[in-house]
C-alpha cells in the first residue's frame, strides 16, 4: 500500500529511485506515485530529474514519463 510514510521510508533507504521502480514496488500507477511525490517535492525533501534513455537505439519503446528519477535530499 502506498502511503506517504511508506514512500518516504523507501526513498530514504534507497537514496534515489525511478518513477517506474516506485510504481512497480508499490503496485501503483505512475500517476499515483507522482501525485504522492509532489508532497515531498513541495516540502523540498525530494528532487525530481528527468532522464533521457541512452540505450543506443531509436525504437522509443521506453515511456519517457517513467524515466523520472526521484532523489531524497
Amino acid at each position: 500500500m502506498l502511503t506517504l510514510a511508506n514512500l518516504k521510508q523507501y526513498l530514504k533507504a534507497q537514496s534515489q529511485a525511478s518513477l517506474a521502480e516506485l510504481a512497480h514496488y508499490f503496485a501503483e500507477s505512475p500517476e499515483t506515485v507522482q501525485d504522492r511525490m509532489r508532497h515531498f517535492i513541495n516540502k523540498g525533501q525530494v528532487h525530481c530529474n528527468s532522464v533521457t534513455p541512452k540505450c543506443g537505439t531509436l525504437c522509443q519503446k521506453c515511456e519517457l514519463k517513467n524515466v523520472i528519477i526521484y532523489t531524497w535530499v
